[in-house]
């Protein structure tokens, strides 16, 4: 392994972070665990609810907003992904149907008519 090299703890992914070069930040030493702010928050919010510091609505809500199903999760953070969409007690919002759709506008055109 070449100095500076590193492997993301969530996705698994391969990138380069030296905390010891000069163009490093103080402030970029979780450069050293993960390749990604999205990782970083991922590997948060996973172990906050693992740990039972927030439920699993709470855990879905902000990992729903990085778009965790594209981040490529090793096997133990898939299955903690996993187990926060079963536990979860808030259910996503029903796509209205077509049919559904159609009934509203005629509905708001006879209200409007009337």
């Amino acid at each position: 392994m070449a100095r500076g090299d590193r492997t993301c703890l969530i996705c698994g992914k391969k990138y380069v972070f030296c905390p010891n070069c000069a163009e490093s930040k103080p402030s970029d030493s979780w450069k050293a665990l993960y390749c990604s702010q999205a990782c970083r928050t991922a590997f948060d919010m996973l172990s906050k609810f693992v740990n039972g510091h927030i439920s699993a609505d709470v855990a879905y809500e902000k990992l729903s907003a990085l778009d965790i199903d594209k981040l490529n999760l090793n096997e133990q953070f898939k299955e903690n992904w996993e187990q926060i969409k079963r536990q979860r007690t808030v259910q996503p919002k029903q796509e209205t149907s077509v049919v559904s759709q159609q009934q509203n506008k005629k509905f708001e055109t006879f209200k409007k008519k009337n």
